[in-house]
């Protein structure tokens, strides 16, 4: 590779033998295209009978004329003095009796040097990636640059730079400019080391590019919830005065205020996600920001969450509704099947119990509405089997005259608390400290088909579905 360099003698000191002597060779490591320079190959001793030395040159001439010769040292002789002109980076071989000397050139040329990286010294932008110094439109104020560390090849430093912006022309390590609100989007500075080497003033130029960004965003300044027919609002921020606004939205809104200007009012028009957009032009510049915080109407479908795996009767289960969008106030539970709620079936989470019947499996199927001040959302629901492979379940009885609560599993004498639902889950009948001889009459229902549930002192839960009919 070819580096730049002053012009200061290197000498490079290679040691071999010829005839059991050393040698070395000195001369110029750093050079300039199309001129002889002089190395001189000497001996520790002078050599004391005709020898051969073969000479071979790569990328430059010996003044002579030759790149490839022998040179033949006689008796008393001590050294080789070659003039070598190179056109590019290059090598001089010297080889006698099996034993081989190179030296090595490297071109001392400044359009070689480029500058090694440009900073910014002081200023709001942000820092120069890719050669680009992004700066946001709304923005004033003025940058610095700074040319970095930039070396020749023999390692000193380039000391003077000369900096091009338009009409500018500045020769020093810095340079600097200010900017306004929208302007310089698109500029280009250039930066090339300056130097006086092999005849050339100036080095290699780095091109940094001005890039405005828009960094605004929108705000809604209204509530993120609004009904169809009803109004949101919106405002960008850090526009620029020179910009020009377009806005539009997705089919859940629609703008209902003039175009181009800052603020924006949208109308609600269906249920859903609505989502503004604004694209914003400064000249030659566009960008388009976007706004997806307002919802449309009422919530969105509840998701329903159950327990994994097989569910069996006489068995108390939670459910979850979630309606991720619409900011539901409430929730609605109903169910179809043999199934029925435990307490209040209005909230986002509800106890419910499968009631259990004689076939081997039943379907039940859970569902959920959630409400917000603009109205009820669709119904979600969940389906899954009961099993009644159960033997904790009761039969169902059917029931004419009266009922004692009789079952084999159980060796308490009374129960701690006995509930009667519908079959639809209403609780119609509850009482305490019950003994196995209470008669289902005495509750005074109607007839029908009613679960009865019985909780043992010790805490163990039986249910039973029965068909009472009264004479």
């Amino acid at each position: 590779m070819k580096k730049i360099v002053l012009f200061l003698m290197f000498i490079l000191f290679v040691a071999f033998k010829i005839n059991a002597q050393t040698a070395s060779i000195n001369g110029e490591k750093y050079v300039c295209p199309d001129q002889y320079y002089p190395y001189i190959y000497s001996l520790s001793e002078p050599v004391t009978s005709l020898t051969k030395v073969s000479i071979s040159i790569y990328d430059g001439i010996e003044a002579r004329g030759s790149s490839n010769f022998d040179y033949f040292m006689y008796e008393g002789d001590q050294e080789i003095i070659l003039y070598i002109k190179w056109y590019d980076n290059g090598i001089v071989y010297f080889l006698s009796d099996n034993s081989s000397n190179s030296f090595d050139t490297e071109l001392n040329i400044l359009d070689k040097t480029k500058v090694s990286s440009v900073l910014i010294a002081s200023g709001v932008g942000t820092p120069i990636h890719d050669n680009t110094i992004n700066i946001s439109y709304g923005e004033t104020g003025t940058i610095t640059l700074e040319a970095g560390e930039t070396k020749y090849p023999n390692g000193s430093l380039v000391s003077q730079f000369d900096w091009q912006h338009g009409a500018y022309n500045v020769s020093n390590k810095y340079y600097s400019f200010s900017y306004g609100i929208s302007d310089r989007h698109g500029e280009t500075i250039t930066v090339t080391p300056i130097g006086n080497l092999c005849g050339h003033n100036t080095g290699l130029p780095t091109t940094i590019t001005i890039k405005r960004t828009f960094n605004g965003k929108i705000t809604l300044n209204s509530g993120n919830q609004i009904c169809i027919n009803e109004n949101a609002t919106y405002t960008i921020n850090n526009l620029p005065s020179a910009a020009l606004v377009y806005w539009s939205s997705n089919e859940k809104l629609t703008l209902i205020s003039s175009q181009g200007n800052t603020n924006a009012i949208f109308k609600g028009l269906g249920n859903g996600r609505g989502i503004v957009t604004a694209m914003i032009v400064i000249g030659d510049y566009t960008t388009t920001i976007e706004n997806n915080e307002v919802w449309v109407g009422v919530p969105s479908t509840p998701m329903i969450t159950i327990p994994s795996g097989t569910m069996y009767p006489s068995t108390y289960y939670q459910a979850s509704a979630n309606s991720s969008f619409g900011n539901p106030n409430g929730y609605e539970w109903s169910s179809e099947g043999y199934c029925f709620f435990v307490g209040s079936t209005t909230g986002k989470n509800v106890t419910f119990c499968p009631g259990g019947s004689l076939i081997p499996t039943d379907v039940v199927t859970l569902f959920a509405k959630s409400t917000n001040s603009c109205g009820t959302s669709q119904m979600g629901s969940i389906s899954f089997n009961v099993s009644n492979d159960n033997s904790d379940f009761l039969k169902s009885t059917n029931i004419n005259n009266s009922m004692r609560l009789e079952n084999n599993h159980i060796d308490d004498s009374e129960y701690l608390l006995l509930k009667i639902y519908t079959i639809a889950g209403s609780l119609v009948y509850s009482t305490y400290n019950v003994s196995k001889n209470f008669d289902i009459k005495s509750a005074n229902l109607p007839n029908g088909i009613y679960i009865i549930e019985k909780i043992t002192e010790n805490g163990k839960i039986i249910r039973e579905k029965v068909i009472l009919k009264n004479r």
